[in-house]
């Protein structure tokens, strides 16, 4: 054992590589990780920042096309008297709670532009209209998906019933990202989708919220997720799940790639 080098020879494939391994790895390959790859290619020189949708007036029309077409589509909804529509206020407390600076058009509402939020409550999946304070039905939601989403997380509060639990998922929508960013559209994406669960989670801790338990996973099976919500994977993709468990049991151990909150 102490004879073995630290570095393994760049002939050598792992199979099943450990963190330590992984890392040591890095050494023997210039290539690197496929994610340190992605970062370099998104990297912008002065040619392609210059391709980019660089235009204030552009982006700003854009933005507002997708702002409006979105508040005309929900309009419409309302004024047909659609079920297929409901109002943030409807929903449970704590959702409330946590979107209330998307009722509006203010600079809230930017990074929903590359980022869709999407409620599931009273048996069924709601996407938000930024800027409107309405929501607009995606598909149906039961006690069987909610008991999926929480398998699918990495772990799950104990003594909490999954079914009694209030979902809202950060989707990244990247091929509204890439319109604008091109390359960058999916690290555009990301750092919307962190603004905008910051937001939540602020908004949840200045309401002292104590009758719920705010868990926010980024870690959990994609495929299993998306398929619930019918995300295909690629142009859409779950970025987190939210989950307001009513407080049951005792509160989940801190862990990796969670963050458990509570007042």
């Amino acid at each position: 054992m102490l004879e073995q080098t630290l570095i393994p020879s760049p002939h050598v494939t792992e199979l099943d590589a450990d963190p330590i391994a992984t890392t040591t790895s890095r050494f023997a390959s210039a290539a690197g990780d496929i994610s340190e790859r992605y970062h370099l290619a998104s990297r912008l020189t002065a040619r392609s920042f210059s391709q980019m949708v660089s235009s204030g007036h552009t982006a700003s029309f854009v933005r507002q096309w997708q702002l409006e077409s979105a508040a005309e589509g929900a309009s419409e909804l309302q004024r047909l008297g659609s079920s297929r529509i409901r109002s943030v206020e409807s929903l449970p407390p704590p959702l409330g709670v946590c979107l209330a600076a998307y009722r509006e058009v203010t600079p809230d509402v930017a990074p929903l532009f590359a980022v869709d939020i999407v409620v599931a409550a009273d048996r069924a999946l709601w996407r938000l209209v930024a800027g409107t304070g309405q929501m607009t039905f995606e598909g149906e939601f039961d006690d069987v998906d909610a008991d999926a989403v929480a398998s699918a997380l990495e772990a799950w509060p104990p003594g909490i019933d999954s079914g009694e639990a209030v979902f809202v998922f950060v989707v990244g929508v990247f091929v509204r990202a890439a319109l604008l960013a091109r390359t960058r559209g999916y690290r555009n994406t990301l750092i919307n989708a962190g603004n905008v669960i910051g937001q939540m989670q602020t908004a949840w801790r200045m309401a002292e919220r104590s009758a719920e338990l705010l868990v926010i996973s980024d870690l959990f099976l994609d495929d299993e997720v998306d398929r619930i919500l019918r995300n295909d994977g690629v142009e859409r993709a779950t970025l987190a799940v939210l989950s307001f468990c009513p407080l049951g049991g005792s509160p989940p151990p801190a862990r990796d790639g969670a963050d458990n909150d509570e007042d």
